[in-house]
């Protein structure tokens, strides 16, 4: 039963023509699903088992826990305020929005202007991309200076870094 649901499962992401990596990562999720159902056969499972797989994963797993301060949260919203700010802008001015990964940038076109694609500490700049030969804006340095500069109030009232880079 699960064989064929497997076989069946990457016959579709080859047919969408998914990488292998994506392929794989599917197919590990599936396993985990099933399993997480005693391996009870798929066929059997609805909504509800698909709820309560995630719950489990939200409050039982580490796949998606994040602890942050709370003393970070007004920083944090008003870092996303200026993001706000730099996408209503761009869009104003025509810009093509934030760099894409390529498959995505050319499968979904405006994707660089969409708010769920936009960085949270995004370069004040623009910069040349080379592989879509257009001016695009990137995230800021990785060295973490905009997030230093967002943990700086928690460090004045805590007198240490909430997290670190």
């Amino acid at each position: 039963m699960a064989k064929r649901l497997m076989e069946e499962a990457r016959n579709v992401f080859r047919a969408h023509h998914y990488s292998y990596r994506t392929e794989v990562t599917y197919l590990k999720w599936i396993k985990r699903f099933i399993k997480y159902h005693d391996n009870r056969p798929p066929r059997e499972l609805g909504p509800a088992e698909i709820q309560a797989f995630l719950t489990d994963l939200a409050t039982r797993g580490k796949d998606r826990l994040t602890i942050l301060p709370e003393s970070l949260i007004p920083h944090l919203e008003q870092q996303l305020d200026v993001v706000r700010g730099l996408l209503a802008r761009d869009r104003e001015r025509g810009r093509e929005g934030v760099s894409m990964p390529d498959a995505i940038g050319r499968k979904y076109v405006n994707a660089g202007l969409s708010w769920r694609w936009q960085y949270i500490f995004p370069s004040r700049k623009y910069a040349f991309i080379r592989s879509n030969m257009g001016r695009r804006r990137h995230h800021s340095h990785p060295s973490g200076q905009c997030l230093t500069q967002l943990q700086a109030p928690a460090m004045q009232q805590h007198g240490r870094a909430c997290f670190e880079v």
